[in-house]
């Protein structure tokens, strides 16, 4: 039997895997680089919001109709909407791995955190009445070898609505630092009355299953392995999606686990001939490290989330550039609280001149405050991805010897540099190494304009004086020579 050239092609294309379009760039391996452009692509991103706003339902409620004590229904696409209109990019999609869960006090008064019966990972077969809070609470019963296809059919087609809105999101796996959070886990289906399979991971009896973040139990870790290889089979032929392991997880020995998940996610990519995406850690076991040496040391994800730390790093006040040997930092202000203090307004831009991407969890900051670091997201956003020239080229200074306050974006080649100045002054970019003619912008952040000035001359230290009071942006860019 003869078969076409063009035929032949068709079938063999038609069965490889597609391609991912985001990886970390081989030769920059500080920005993320889209297949389809060839382009290095900047996310700012939201991660969550005060609760009742479309911040809150875009992310925490992204999966989920998480409630209180009445029920609701999340209008996904408004809340895409109200990403989209604030120039924003990326979005978190939590995922919650229980019924019912919060502090005793929520309980008591009837306002703890609810998802709905059918919308967790697993088929659910049934319910029961906890009262171990000392209030009745409904929860699930669940087969854990069968799942909810209803979920994931929701999950991959919120993801889908957001790429097609032009919002690229991140989808965690596991919610795992809420489970010590919190005074009770009674609606995770691996309470031992919550499933059909025999599974109880409360090991220590403390009421909450903050053991499924071990490898303690190895039926725990071959139903986890099973949920991992479903979710990963639910985006094999999507590219634009990247994977969060967890959020947060506080529990000591964690690692391991965390480890495992990536390894499994690999794995199952593989047997599943799926596209490979782009897969984060979060900074964990907050506390009890003196610096994240520990997230940019581990060869398996693609992007670290690192936090401050007691060794001075604060990715709030003076973040560390990214220096390239590891390949993307994404600093997620979830973390603040915890490690790092008071945010400011200008943060996306500290963090953007230092080659870090940026997410933004907006529920604890003053409104003027959270309007200043939405119109800096968006601002960072327009020069990484529209602006600057050649993005992929540009690295971040580690020191001070090229731009006086040391918020730097340059290319080697001398053909682009970007600095931040953070309050009003006369200040230098030092282009002695480099020659040519450069024209020259002047951006303010306050109020979004832009001043051309005169241009200059390499060869020498360039003064620069933008003509306002408060913080700028000064762009240069080679016209010649």
């Amino acid at each position: 039997m003869m078969i076409r050239v063009g035929v032949l092609v068709w079938l063999l294309l038609s069965a490889m895997p597609a391609q991912a379009n985001f990886s970390v760039s081989e030769t920059n391996p500080r920005w993320i680089v889209s297949s389809t452009t060839g382009k290095a692509v900047y996310f700012s991103s939201i991660g969550g919001g005060p609760e009742g706003s479309l911040q809150f339902d875009a992310t925490f409620r992204g999966l989920q109709d998480i409630q209180r004590a009445e029920a609701v229904t999340t209008d996904f696409t408004a809340a895409l909407a109200s990403v989209r209109g604030a120039g924003l990019n990326h979005m978190r999609l939590w995922q919650l791995e229980q019924r019912a869960w919060s502090s005793a006090a929520h309980f008591k008064d009837g306002t703890y955190l609810r998802v709905p019966l059918d919308q967790l990972p697993y088929l659910r077969i049934g319910s029961r009445t906890d009262g171990t809070t000392g209030d009745p609470v409904t929860v699930g019963i669940y087969d854990l070898s069968r799942f909810s296809q209803d979920y994931f059919d929701r999950m991959r087609s919120r993801v889908q609505e957001a790429l097609a809105a032009g919002v690229y999101p991140s989808v965690m796996l596991f919610s795992s630092g809420h489970l010590e959070y919190d005074d009770y886990s009674i609606g995770h289906p691996y309470q031992a009355a919550n499933n059909a399979n025999g599974i109880d991971a409360d090991m220590n009896g403390d009421g909450k299953v903050e053991e499924t973040m071990t490898l303690a139990d190895p039926r725990v870790t071959a139903f986890q392995d099973g949920y991992i290889c479903k979710f990963v089979d639910t985006f094999k032929d999507i590219g634009d999606v990247m994977f969060e392991v967890t959020n947060e997880v506080q529990r000591r020995g964690s690692e391991d686990w965390q480890n495992h998940v990536m390894d499994q996610i690999r794995d199952c990519e593989r047997q599943q001939g799926s596209v490979r995406h782009l897969v984060m850690q979060s900074a964990y076991d907050f506390g009890h490290r003196t610096d994240n040496e520990y997230l940019f040391n581990n060869p398996r994800p693609d992007i670290v989330m690192p936090t401050c730390t007691s060794d001075g790093t604060n990715y709030d006040a003076n973040p560390p550039a990214n220096d390239g040997r590891k390949a993307i930092a994404w600093y997620d202000t979830d973390h603040a609280v915890l490690t790092c203090g008071t945010i400011g307004g200008d943060v996306p831009w500290r963090n953007f001149m230092r080659a870090v991407y940026f997410s933004y969890l907006n529920e604890r900051e003053s409104a003027p405050v959270m309007a200043a670091v939405r119109a800096a997201q968006a601002q960072t956003l327009e020069w990484a991805n529209t602006r600057i020239a050649n993005l992929l080229g540009m690295v971040a200074e580690t020191g001070r010897s090229i731009c006086e306050f040391g918020y730097c974006l340059y290319n080697p080649d001398g053909s682009e540099f970007l600095m931040y100045l953070p309050s009003a002054g006369r200040t230098h970019i030092d282009l002695s190494s480099w020659t040519g003619q450069y024209s020259v912008q002047f951006f303010n952040p306050a109020d979004g304009t832009t001043t051309n000035a005169a241009e200059v001359r390499g060869n020498g230290l360039r003064l620069f004086a933008p003509p306002w009071n408060g913080a700028a942006v000064v762009y240069l860019r080679r016209t010649e020579g």
